[in-house]
């Protein structure tokens, strides 16, 4: 398991563009989800089992960050 997102610089500033968004518990949820390389791609994973739990794929650190916090809009949007 990688780093924390609230413990990279880089994921922070993504963060920046996207905590407007989201409520509470999610920026909860995402601060302490971990940030790792899977590949050639940067993974953002909420828990243990990528089956279960929320992730974010992308090519970059803001890239898999948009990814992650896309299912929650689009959650917001089927409301």
């Amino acid at each position: 398991m990688g780093q924390r997102v609230r413990d990279s610089a880089e994921a922070m500033e993504a963060y920046g563009q996207w905590r407007h968004v989201l409520t509470e518990a999610q920026r909860g949820k995402l601060l302490a989800a971990s940030l790792s390389r899977d590949g050639d791609s940067w993974c953002i994973l909420s828990g243990c089992d990528l089956t279960r739990d929320r992730a974010g794929f992308g090519d970059t650190i803001a890239d898999a960050m948009r990814d992650y916090v896309s299912a929650y809009l689009r959650a917001q949007e089927a409301r």
